[in-house]
This record gives structure tokens, C-alpha cells and sequence, in this order.
């Protein structure tokens, strides 16, 4: 029988695969920024921060401070159709290792949520999001069973999880592929132009 390991998953070799793609939009919206994520190789605290407080890396800025960020990677074609946004709710349900998913811990400033192209060679669309932001417009809508609906996934761990219609989270989306692409376009129209 073949042992795997968290490092030899599908799911977390794809994540890998896709992080030079994420490292390239960091350094497209914030000039300067050194990508630092957090492995737990040798380094029980990364794992830690990850566990405990939905941290996936560090934002390292050039005015010298950083931003935490939780990051999923969605694999090609097979979740763009939902337009939603998805928070785990539950983990190993129906076990006894069931214990509270990310929406419990969720302490990163950031979320980076992306979807793979078909070929994976960069991003069919992306948005960031600021958290604190997504819990207050989840919070005044009356939590998250009132603003989104449960699923189950027994394919990975037997979760439960939220999803979300983006149209609801639109304020908290502080950039997104689209918006960047038609601020691009705006500033090379403008550019342009005689003085």
C-alpha cells in the first residue's frame, strides 16, 4: 500500500504547480513585495500558523511590515462554473477526529481565491479579498448558514463547507483579475493620449 504524505497529494502538488502564478500577481499589485510561504517542512511554527490561524504565507512589503494571507487554488474547469466562493465549515465529519474548518480560524488579512486555466499555466480569473471585510458583511447578513448554503465533500476528508454567491461578498473583493485587467487598459488608454 502506498504511504502518502501531505506534500505528495494531488491537491497540495497542484497548489504547488500554481504557486509561481500567485508569486506573479503579488508582485503585479505590489511593486517591491517578497513572497515568503509557509511551509511546515522543518519549521513547526508554519504549520502551526496554518493550522491554528489560516495563514498560508507572508506578504513581506517594502515599507517593512507584512501581510498574512490564506490562499485556495482552484484546479481547471471543474469549480469556475459554480461562481461562488466556498469556506470549509467542518472537517472529518461523521468521525471521531471531526474538529472546526478554516471559517473558525480564519485570522489571515487577506484571501487570494483563484481558478486554474485548463492548461495551468497562469490564472483564469482571481480575486483577493480582505477578510475582516468578508466576516463583517458574513456577520451582518446573519452568519454564514443565512448567506450561504452547506455542502458536503467526501472527497477530500469528508468536510462540510459554505458557499458563498461572490455578488454578496462584492465589497469585500478589494481586486480581482477583471478589475486589474480593466485598470491596465485605462492606464495604457490614458498613456496614450497627446499631453
Amino acid at each position: 500500500m502506498a504511504k502518502y504524505t501531505f506534500e505528495t497529494l494531488p491537491t497540495q502538488q497542484f497548489a504547488l504547480r500554481m504557486r509561481p502564478h500567485a508569486k506573479a500577481v503579488y508582485e503585479r499589485l505590489i511593486p517591491g513585495v517578497k513572497v515568503q510561504w509557509l511551509d511546515a517542512q522543518n519549521k513547526p511554527h508554519h504549520a502551526w500558523l496554518d493550522k491554528e490561524f489560516g495563514v498560508d504565507l507572508f506578504l513581506h512589503l517594502p515599507c517593512d511590515t507584512i501581510v498574512t494571507v490564506q490562499e485556495k487554488y482552484r484546479e481547471p474547469g471543474r469549480y469556475a462554473r459554480f461562481g461562488d466562493f466556498t469556506v470549509e465549515w467542518r472537517n472529518a465529519v461523521g468521525t471521531p477526529y471531526e474538529s472546526n474548518g478554516e471559517w473558525f480560524k480564519l485570522a489571515a488579512q487577506w484571501y487570494f481565491y483563484a481558478w486554474a486555466n485548463a492548461d495551468e499555466t497562469g490564472w483564469e480569473r482571481w480575486v483577493l479579498m480582505d477578510i475582516g471585510r468578508l466576516k463583517m458583511l458574513v456577520n451582518g447578513g446573519g452568519g454564514l448558514s443565512k448567506v450561504g448554503r452547506i455542502w458536503s465533500n467526501q472527497e477530500h476528508g469528508a468536510a462540510t463547507f459554505y458557499s458563498i454567491p461572490w455578488s454578496f461578498l462584492r465589497l469585500a473583493i478589494m481586486m480581482s483579475s477583471e478589475r486589474l485587467r480593466v485598470l491596465e487598459k485605462r492606464r495604457l488608454t490614458t498613456m496614450s493620449q497627446p499631453a
